[in-house]
C-alpha cells in the first residue's frame, strides 16, 4: 500500500481545489492505470496561473490531483515497483 498525498480527486478541478489541505488515500500501486506529466493551471477566463499538478488513474476510474513534491514520490515508487 501506499499513502497517496492529494489535493483532490473525481474527474475534474478547480483553481480554489489547488489551495485545498492535502488528504491521504492508501492505494495499491499495481491499480494505477497512469500519472501524468506535470501541467501548468491557468484560470480559464483570464489566463492567470495558479499552479502545477499531474493526475494519478486509477484501475476503478478514480482520479486524484496531486503537487510536484508527491509526483516525484510516486514516480520513484512506481519504478522501483
Amino acid at each position: 500500500m501506499y499513502k497517496l498525498k492529494y489535493f483532490t480527486a473525481g474527474n475534474g478541478m478547480c483553481a480554489s481545489d489547488l489551495e485545498n489541505t492535502q488528504q491521504i488515500e492508501n492505494i495499491n500501486l499495481q491499480q494505477v492505470s497512469s500519472l501524468s506529466d506535470m501541467k501548468k493551471f491557468h484560470l480559464p477566463l483570464s489566463g492567470t496561473y495558479k499552479g502545477d499538478y499531474a493526475v494519478v488513474k486509477m484501475q476503478n476510474g478514480n482520479n486524484f490531483y496531486i503537487d510536484k513534491t508527491e509526483h516525484a514520490k510516486i514516480s520513484e515508487a512506481l519504478n522501483c515497483g
